[in-house]
C-alpha cells in the first residue's frame, strides 16, 4: 500500500472488501446435488448423515465437520424453545427438514457473523494504513 494516493487507497480497501465478502459468502464447494427430502415419508426419522445433507441443500454450501455439532446442538435447544413456546404446529416443526432449516439458517449467521468481524478488523487496519500516510498536523 505504500505510494497509492488516497483515491487508490480508498480503491484497495474496497476491493478487498468485496474479496473477503465473496470468499465468505460464496460456497466453496456445492453441496451434495440430487438430494430431494420430498421423496421422503411425513414423520420419516431421518439419519445423521441424511439431516447434514438436507441442511447442506438448504444452505446451498457444504457444513464443514468443524461447524456441524456445535451448530446442529444449537439448532435442536432452538427447536425446543420454539416448541416449548409456540407449539409443533400440528407435528411440523418436528419434521426433520424443520430442524435442517433451522440448522442451515443457523450455519448461515454464524458465516454473517465471522464475516463482519473480519470486516470491521480490515477496515480499522485499512483506516490505519490511510492515517499513517497522511500528515500530521
Amino acid at each position: 500500500m505504500t505510494g497509492f494516493s488516497g483515491r487508490n487507497k480508498q480503491e484497495w480497501h474496497i476491493t478487498t472488501l468485496a474479496r473477503i465478502a465473496e470468499a465468505i459468502l460464496t460456497p466453496e464447494r456445492p453441496a451434495s446435488a440430487g438430494h430431494d427430502s420430498s421423496s421422503r415419508q411425513e414423520g420419516q426419522k431421518m439419519s445423521e448423515a441424511d439431516l447434514k445433507q438436507e441442511a447442506e441443500q438448504r444452505l446451498g454450501t457444504e457444513i464443514e465437520s468443524s461447524e456441524w455439532d456445535k451448530t446442529k446442538s444449537y439448532a435442536e435447544r432452538k427447536l425446543k424453545g420454539i416448541i416449548e413456546r409456540f407449539g409443533d404446529e400440528g407435528g411440523i416443526r418436528r419434521e426433520p427438514w424443520y430442524l435442517a432449516q433451522l440448522i442451515a439458517e443457523t450455519v448461515q449467521q454464524n458465516r454473517f457473523s465471522r464475516f463482519t468481524i473480519e470486516l470491521m478488523e480490515l477496515n480499522r487496519y485499512a483506516d490505519m494504513e490511510i492515517k499513517k500516510g497522511q500528515p500530521v498536523s
